[in-house]
């Protein structure tokens, strides 16, 4: 190979290495979607105003469903409620509500519950992946 050849291999293998790279890897993405969803959580959390009901909240972006996900929960000495709702759309996924110990409503989409443990079930596919 001749000397002129070589050195246009050279500049060639230089200036790609040159190049601006691609620094974000699909880890780095799901950092940053967590990070919003987190951020989105607590301003949908304040927003509801909750204050004084005995509340908290649980957060948690799904990568599966490219979703961002809030649970609900208050409740006093009589009554407890839990909602899941996408927050990004605002939609209502599942809801609980229990008075004076005894459920009145369950339901995760279309499928009914019959428990707390039931709830947290079908809750769990949305606030683990």
């Amino acid at each position: 190979m001749s000397k002129k050849y070589m050195v246009i291999i050279i500049l060639l293998t230089c200036s790609f290495l040159l190049l601006p790279q691609n620094t974000y890897s699909s880890s780095t993405t799901e950092d940053y979607l967590q990070e919003k969803c987190g951020k989105s959580c607590e301003e949908y959390y304040r927003g509801k105003n909750y204050s004084g009901l005995g509340s908290g909240h649980t957060c948690h972006y799904n990568k599966k469903l490219n979703k961002c996900f809030i649970r609900l929960h208050f409740g006093g000495t009589n009554y407890y409620t839990s909602q899941l709702f996408e927050i990004n759309e605002n939609i209502l996924y599942g809801i609980l509500d229990m008075k004076g110990g005894k459920m009145i409503s369950c339901s995760v989409g279309d499928v009914k519950c019959q428990s707390l443990k039931e709830w947290m079930k079908l809750t769990r596919p949305y606030m683990e992946e």
